[in-house]
């Protein structure tokens, strides 16, 4: 009884029995459900009345809003299932970022028209904010290599940033792009819907009264966009806002990349972006807690 297990509950809803699995597999049900779940606190370690304490180490515990099936139970007890966080072909953790000297571009929190580029490689350490990532003020954007980095058959987008203004402020912003025209985008369109492609294929409008009760306004968020040809799905913080939509796409590659801007240089974000990562594959619903766990953590030490 030293060894590390992986416990999980489901829950459907109260015509749906719990599901108890251990290490992946299904270990018992029961039909023993009532009443639907609330928004109770959660006790770790005992019970709510302080009983059964328990004697070991709880290393993590993920709640989700969804009931996970038995495919992705297993999938999350699974080691090798991590190993995505390893694989990302375009990684910007914002504190090194390339300036483009030849040009005198610098990327600031003050004053339009200025920018930054990143290279492969060697870069110089540079924290031009007094908080971490770079301010993007309606007139800056970065942009970089992308070839190679996203031809594959799944990609994942992830990208935390923080708006200054609202959802709904009547304006087109964009939170990445691609060279080639809605090849890979994220949009905040006027009406405060997201728009998103992949491989010029667009899927469905996030509309945002969808987006609304998970969206932080004027604070840090992570969106995370993620399909495979026929199964898209994203999430804006702990929310999905689209699960396993259909829309069919084939794998494309892009020369370069554009964070808070469009291709033409337009539509340019007004906030701060602090992370960027692209993967090459499709997360699940683990996987994208797992980011979203990993950047929170980061972000309280920043």
């Amino acid at each position: 009884l030293t060894s590390e297990y992986v416990v999980a509950i489901t829950y459907g809803g109260t015509a749906t029995p719990f599901r108890l699995y251990v290490n992946g597999g299904l270990y018992g049900t029961s039909n023993n459900q009532t009443s639907a779940l609330t928004d109770a606190r959660i006790d770790l370690g005992q019970t709510s009345a302080g009983a059964y304490p328990y004697a070991g180490e709880e290393t993590d515990v993920l709640v989700f809003n969804e009931e996970l099936s038995p495919e992705e139970i297993a999938a999350y007890s699974d080691d090798s299932m991590w190993s995505y966080e390893n694989r990302a072909t375009i990684a910007l953790p914002m504190r090194q970022v390339d300036h483009d000297a030849a040009n005198n571009r610098t990327l600031d929190v003050s004053g339009n028209a200025r920018h930054a580029v990143w290279t492969p490689g060697a870069t110089q350490p540079t924290k031009l904010t007094t908080r971490h990532g770079y301010d993007f003020d309606g007139g800056d954007y970065m942009t970089g290599p992308a070839s190679g980095a996203l031809s594959a058959v799944g990609v994942t987008f992830v990208i935390e940033v923080e708006a200054d203004s609202d959802l709904t402020d009547g304006l087109f912003r964009a939170f990445y792009y691609t060279d080639v025209a809605h090849l890979f985008s994220l949009y905040k369109r006027n009406t405060g819907d997201f728009s998103w492609t992949f491989n010029s294929t667009f899927c469905p409008n996030v509309p945002v009264a969808t987006i609304q009760p998970y969206w932080a306004s004027r604070s840090r968020n992570v969106v995370i966009a993620s399909g495979t040809s026929g199964k898209n799905n994203m999430w804006v913080n702990e929310g999905r806002v689209i699960v396993d939509n259909n829309a069919a796409w084939n794998p494309g590659d892009a020369t370069t990349l554009y964070l808070g801007v469009g291709n033409t240089i337009v539509n340019f974000w007004d906030g701060r972006i602090t992370r960027f990562f692209a993967y090459p594959l499709a997360l699940n619903p683990m996987q994208a807690a797992d980011v979203r766990l990993r950047l929170t953590q980061t972000a309280s030490e920043r």
